[in-house]
C-alpha cells in the first residue's frame, strides 16, 4: 500500500536525513522526549528496555546517559558512575555535543549523590566548559547544580550567587517558570545576609510565581524567609504576622523556622509567654545543623529576655561553636584555594609565555599553522557535506532508475495497489477503484515522476549551490500541493467508507494538518514517516499524535483509535 508516496520519501529524506536520523532506538527517542515534562514516564519506559536488546554501541551509551538522568531527575540516588561513564566515554569522541555535555553534567549528579561534592564540582565545570552557547536548558541545569553544591557547602565568595544568576538567566530564556522560582528563592536567601531590599524583590518574586504555578510547598518556604528578611530588617511586627499566617494556613508545608521566626518576633516584641509558647511548637531533637544553629539562637534570645545569664552563656556558647565548626567543615574550601591558585598560575603562564614569544619567529608560525589549520578544517567539511550530498543523490537515482523502468507499467497496473490495500486491512474480498480513483491516482504518480526528474537532472548539471536552492523550492512546492492531499482524501474516502467524512463529523476540533496526519496514519505511515511528509522533528509529531488522540477523547495510541475507526467504517454503514 505504501509504495504509491515512496517517491516522496525519497524526496524529502534528503531535506530531513541530518535531522531525523533513525538509528536511535525509538524507545530511548520517546523517553529522551518525555524526559524534562514527565520523568517518572521516562523512568518507566527505561526500565523495560532490555540493554542486551540494543543494537549498536551509539543505543547503548544513549541508553546509559538517559537512565542515569531519569534516575536523578527522579530524585533516585545514584550509588555509582560505572553506567554514565560509558557515555562520557562514548560521546567524548563522538562529536554529539549536547550528549557528551549531558553525561558529564550527570556523571556531576553521580558524585554528588555519592557525597563527593568535590568530584562533583569537578565533572560540572567540565559539562560547562564543552557546552555550546546556546544549549539553555544544560547550562542551566549545571549552574543551578553548582550553586547548590556551594549554597549547601557553605562555599563563600560569593559563589553561590554568582551560579544561581546564571541560572536563573538561561531558565528564562528557555521559560521555565518553575526553574526561576526556585533560582529567586535561592538568591533571596542569599540576600538576607546581605541586602534586605534585593532579598525581598527576590522572594516575592519566587512567592508571586510558586502561587501561579500552584506549588504551596515553595510558597510558604519563602513566606518564611521573607519572614526573616522582615526580622532582620528590625521590622518584628511585620516577621511575626507573616510567621503566624504560615503556621495557620500552611501546617501541611512548614518545618520548625517557622515556630523559631514566630518565637523570636515575640522576643523582639517584649512577649515571653508567646516566644515561649512558639517555641514548644519545635522538634527539640533535630539533626539538621541549620535548625539546631537556629534553636541554639531563639534559646539565646529567650534566656535574654528571661534574665536567664546561665542558659544564656550557655546557648551563645553553643551556637558560636556550632557555626564556628560549619564554617571549619566545608567541603569545598580546598576547591576553592585550589582553584584560585590555579587560575592565578595560569594567567602567570600565559602573560610569561606572550611576553617571551611576542615577537619571536616560533609565534608567528604557530599563528600561521593554527589559520592554516582553520582553513582546511572548514575546506574539508565543505568537501565532506558535497561529498555527502552526491552519495545521497546517486542512491535516489539509483532508486529512482528501477522505478522509472516499471513507469508504463506501474500507471496501468494501479489495482496492484489495491490488492495491497486489502491484505493490509484483512479483508477478503478485493475492492475495485471506479475510473475517478484511477485517474487521480495516476496523476500523482506522474506528478512523482516530473519531480525526480528535475531533481536528477539538476544534481548532475547544476553546481551545489543552485541544486540546493532548486531542490528547497521544489520539496516547498511539493508538501503544500493541493492536487496531491485532494487525491489522497479520495483516495481513502472511496476506499474506507466515508473514513474522512466520520472523523470530521464526530471530531470538528481536529484541524486540517491534524486531519492529514491522520490520513497519513491511515495508509500506514508511523510518526516518524509522517514527521518527514510533514517536515518536522520526530520528538513534534509524537506530540501531535498524543494531541490527535487527546482530541478524539481517548488514552489510546492514534495507530490504534485509527484502525479502530477504519475498522468501524468498513464493517458499518458509509458515512456522510
Amino acid at each position: 500500500m505504501r509504495k504509491l508516496l515512496y517517491i516522496l520519501i525519497s524526496i524529502l529524506i534528503l531535506s530531513f536525513v541530518m535531522s531525523c536520523g533513525r538509528s536511535a532506538d525509538r524507545r530511548l527517542v520517546l523517553a529522551d522526549t518525555l524526559m524534562w515534562t514527565n520523568p517518572d514516564s521516562s523512568l518507566i519506559i527505561l526500565q523495560g528496555i532490555n540493554r542486551d536488546s540494543l543494537q549498536g554501541d551509539e543505543n547503548k551509551a544513549y541508553y546509559a546517559l538517559l537512565l542515569t538522568q531519569a534516575q536523578f531527575r527522579c530524585n533516585i540516588p545514584l550509588t555509582g558512575d560505572t553506567l554514565i561513564s560509558k557515555a562520557v566515554e562514548y560521546y567524548s569522541d563522538n562529536h554529539n555535543r549536547e550528549h557528551y555535555t549531558r553525561s558529564l553534567l550527570y556523571k556531576g549528579g553521580a558524585f554528588e549523590d555519592m557525597g563527593d561534592p568535590i568530584e562533583a564540582i569537578k565533572w560540572y565545570k567540565q559539562a560547562e566548559d564543552n557546552a555550546d552557547t546556546t544549549d539553555y536548558r544544560n547550562l542551566a541545569q549545571i549552574n543551578f547544580r553548582m550553586g547548590m553544591l556551594y549554597y549547601n557547602n557553605y562555599a563563600g565568595n560569593n559563589l553561590d550567587l554568582e551560579k544561581f544568576k546564571k541560572a536563573f538567566h538561561y531558565y528564562n530564556i528557555i521559560q521555565d517558570q518553575r526553574m526561576t522560582m526556585l533560582c529567586n528563592s535561592y538568591l533571596g536567601n542569599i540576600y538576607r545576609f546581605k541586602d534586605q531590599s534585593k532579598a525581598k524583590f527576590h522572594l516575592l518574586k519566587a512567592i508571586e510565581e510558586a502561587k501561579v504555578i500552584g506549588d504551596s510547598s515553595e510558597y510558604y518556604e519563602c513566606m518564611t524567609s521573607l519572614a526573616l528578611s522582615h526580622f532582620y530588617d528590625k521590622d518584628y511586627i511585620m516577621a511575626k504576622d507573616i510567621a503566624i499566617y504560615c503556621i495557620n494556613n500552611g501546617v501541611n508545608y512548614i518545618n520548625d523556622n517557622c515556630y523559631y521566626n514566630a518565637a523570636r518576633a515575640f522576643c523582639a516584641l517584649d512577649n515571653l509567654d508567646s516566644a515561649n509558647y512558639y517555641f514548644s511548637k519545635t522538634n527539640k531533637n533535630t539533626n539538621d545543623k541549620q535548625l539546631l544553629a537556629v534553636r541554639y539562637l531563639t534559646q539565646t534570645e529567650i534566656s535574654a529576655l528571661s534574665d536567664d545569664k546561665a542558659n544564656y552563656k550557655k546557648y551563645i556558647s553553643l551556637y558560636n561553636n556550632l557555626c564556628d565548626s560549619v564554617s571549619k567543615s566545608s567541603t569545598l574550601d580546598d576547591l576553592i584555594k585550589k582553584e584560585w591558585v590555579y587560575t592565578e598560575n595560569t594567567k602567570k603562564n600565559v602573560v610569561k609565555q606572550f611576553q617571551n614569544h611576542k615577537y619571536s619567529t616560533r609565534f608567528i608560525y604557530s599563528l600561521l599553522i593554527i589559520i592554516i589549520c582553520i582553513i582546511l578544517f572548514f575546506m574539508v567539511r565543505k568537501r565532506q557535506n558535497t561529498k555527502a550530498l552526491k552519495e545521497m543523490m546517486f542512491a535516489l537515482k539509483t532508486n529512482y532508475d528501477q522505478e522509472h523502468a516499471n513507469q508504463i507499467q506501474l500507471l496501468n497496473t494501479i489495482s496492484l495497489l489495491q490488492d495491497k490495500i486489502t491484505e493490509n486491512r484483512g479483508a477478503k474480498k478485493q475492492m475495485y477503484i471506479n475510473e475517478t480513483q484511477n485517474t487521480y491516482l495516476k496523476d500523482v504518480v506522474a506528478h512523482h515522476i516530473e519531480i525526480m526528474d528535475k531533481l536528477l537532472e539538476a544534481s548532475e548539471r547544476d553546481s551545489d549551490k543552485k541544486f540546493k536552492e532548486l531542490f528547497n523550492s521544489i520539496i516547498s512546492e511539493y508538501k503544500n500541493n493541493d492536487h496531491y492531499w485532494n487525491a489522497m482524501f479520495q483516495f481513502v474516502n472511496d476506499n474506507y467508507k466515508g473514513f474522512i467524512n466520520k472523523i470530521k463529523r464526530l471530531y470538528p476540533s481536529i484541524n486540517d494538518k491534524y486531519l492529514k496526519i491522520t490520513i497519513l496514519n491511515c495508509l500506514g505511515f508511523d510518526y516518524i514517516d509522517c514527521a518527514i511528509i510533514m517536515g518536522t522533528t520526530t520528538k513534534t509529531m509524537a506530540t501531535i499524535f498524543s494531541r490527535i488522540a487527546k482530541k478524539i477523547g481517548t488514552n489510546k495510541s492514534l495507530p490504534k483509535v485509527v484502525y479502530e475507526l477504519k475498522a468501524e467504517c468498513l464493517n458499518g454503514p458509509e458515512s456522510i
